[in-house]
Order: C-alpha cells, then structure tokens, then sequence
C-alpha cells in the first residue's frame, strides 16, 4: 500500500456518518488489529470507539452512536 492510510480514522467515519445521516450509527471495526506498525501508519487504529462517538456529536448531532462490545446482540427497533 506504500505505507498510505487504507480505512478511515474516526474524524472520517465520522464526517460520512454526517453526510449519511443514518437514524443509527454503531462502529464496530475498532476491535480491528492490523499489527504495531500496521495501527500506527496504515489503519491508524486506536481501538477506542469513543473518538467516533465524540466526532459525531460534532458533526452530526441528529445521529444515536451506539458502542456496543464485540459479539454483543444489538436490536434496532
């Protein structure tokens, strides 16, 4: 990949959640790993949902974040 980032951190997940205005938003691929090197320079990972959370409070405040646990049932009613 030439060391370029290849997912979106949260501050960008979060300005398409905006443009989207889903009813619903739950990240999930925070409990991705894509190794040391791999989080610091090309997934820029940091595992904590709530920079997500935080950005879309921001962005999109009409949109419910729900942080849920990995493998954790969520229904949306």
């Amino acid at each position: 990949m030439n060391m370029r980032q290849v997912v979106m951190d949260a501050e960008e997940a979060a300005g398409l959640t905006a443009a989207l205005q889903p009813a619903l938003a739950i990240p999930h691929h925070y409990a991705f790993h894509s190794g040391q090197l791999g989080d610091r320079m090309i997934t820029r990972g940091d595992q904590d949902p709530r920079h997500y959370a935080d950005a879309v409070a921001r962005l999109a405040p009409g949109v419910e974040v729900r942080l849920v646990l990995p493998g954790t049932p969520v229904t949306v009613a």
